[in-house]
């Protein structure tokens, strides 16, 4: 079997037209009910969106009406999304009203693309980047060199940090944050010539493999386990000291093989000697360009500690000294419910197990994508009308293409009392 990488925490969920076999009832509109959250993570429907500081399922009712989006496959990780409700069947909300307006601004600054903002960072020209999202959002993943100007904030403080001969680009989220607009209509008054607004924002970033510069102080509050931490020191010193659980892989030894998805990876964090070390910059950009060029579709978080070993020891993180450092990154899991790829071939090749550690392998691609008829098949937009057809006195395994329709598949599962788990790699199957 071969496994490809699939996507991390970053990565956008997208929802599909209906749920098969539901059907809307209720008397009038007065009946419906009103939800409001932000996508979590994408596969196909239902969506799962951040609500009230949980975890809620939504899909569109048939003939729903969608305002905002031309089709529902927009839709990504982070976009707020309002919507109306009346019925909900498995754990799933029907929505019978969706509302994911983009921003439209019709002030002076303008636009530029990640592929021109792309070529000015790599040709040494780069813009003055704001980032117009919250501070801690800033200090968990930036675009490289940019500077936090939250709605709110004075401009006139980054207007300071102009020459005449540079411009600003700003940006957010994603295009349906309202916030880099703001930004560039005060930059504008405050001063500011030449602004644009990025509207791809950093999650279009991420997702065309461009890596992002973190914070230090950031990972503190982030679940460091779940990062891969790469010291892309000399191995002398990283076998005196180095970032508790880090793999050892200088330029030098840099391997295609250890990085190109016969095991899922997490977020990849880059760590040099200190802030004038260009060297994790230069591995991140190389990796990027050894999957373009190796047709690698999936998607992974690519990110670089500023400031280096040097910040990581002065932010107080876990710190390795001596001994021999691992050279070859292992299978870490992003999620609770991920299951690694040896054991899901384990059971691949078992037909699911024996005994008591029998499982049910769920397919939720589409319609007999599967062949194995110890597999059972049932698409995702269609998994909420059919709990039924899966066993409850055994676990279900989930899997799909790479790794994001299993994801929602097993959170819904859960939600409805399943023991459930997911596979976050391409099967082969």
């Amino acid at each position: 079997m071969v496994f490809r990488r699939g996507p991390g925490i970053v990565a956008a969920l997208v929802i599909a037209t209906g749920c098969a076999g539901v059907r809307p009832g209720g008397p009038g509109p007065t009946d419906l009910r009103s939800g409001e959250g932000r996508v979590v993570v994408a596969a196909g429907a239902p969506v799962m969106l951040e609500e009230g500081g949980g975890r809620t399922f939504v899909a569109p009712a048939p003939g729903a009406s969608l305002t905002g989006i031309a089709t529902l496959r927009e839709l990504g990780a982070g976009d707020p999304v309002r919507y109306r409700w009346r019925r909900e069947v498995g754990g799933v909300r029907l929505a019978e009203q969706l509302d994911a307006s983009p921003v439209i601004t019709t002030e002076p600054a303008f636009t530029c693309n990640r592929s021109e903002l792309a070529v000015a960072i790599e040709q040494g020209r780069s813009p003055l980047l704001v980032d117009a999202r919250p501070a801690s959002d800033h200090r968990a993943g930036r675009l490289p060199g940019a500077v936090a100007l939250p709605p709110g904030a004075p401009g006139a403080d980054v207007v300071r940090l102009l020459t005449p001969d540079r411009s600003v680009v700003v940006y957010g989220g994603g295009p349906r944050d309202p916030a880099p607009a703001e930004v560039a209509r005060r930059l504008l008054a405050a001063g500011a010539k030449d602004v644009r607004v990025y509207r791809g924002g950093i999650r279009e970033w991420v997702d065309s493999d461009r890596w992002i510069e973190v914070s230090a102080d950031a990972l503190r509050d982030l679940p460091v386990g779940r990062w891969l931490v790469v010291d892309v020191r000399p191995r002398a010193r990283s076998a005196e000291a180095r970032p508790a659980g880090a793999v050892s892989i200088p330029p030098e030894a840099l391997r295609w093989e250890d990085l190109d998805g016969e095991h899922p990876l997490p977020p990849v964090l880059f760590v040099g000697a200190d802030a004038a070390d260009a060297t994790p910059a230069a591995v991140a950009d190389h990796l990027r360009q050894l999957r373009f060029a190796n047709s690698v579709r999936t998607l992974v978080r690519l990110a670089v500690l500023a400031g280096g070993f040097e910040a990581w020891e002065r932010a107080g993180l876990p710190v390795e000294r001596g001994g021999t450092p691992r050279r070859a990154p292992t299978f870490v899991p992003v999620d609770d419910a991920e299951i690694s790829p040896e054991e899901f071939q384990r059971l691949w090749a078992s037909h699911g197990g024996e005994g008591s550690a029998k499982a049910t392998l769920l397919d939720v691609r589409g319609a007999s994508e599967s062949p194995e008829p110890w597999v059972v098949k049932i698409p995702l937009a269609e998994l909420a009308g059919r709990l039924e057809e899966l066993p409850r006195d055994r676990e279900v395994v989930v899997y799909c293409a790479i790794g994001m329709r299993s994801q929602v598949a097993a959170e819904l599962l859960r939600a409805n009392g399943f023991r459930a788990r997911f596979l976050r790699a391409q099967s082969g199957h």
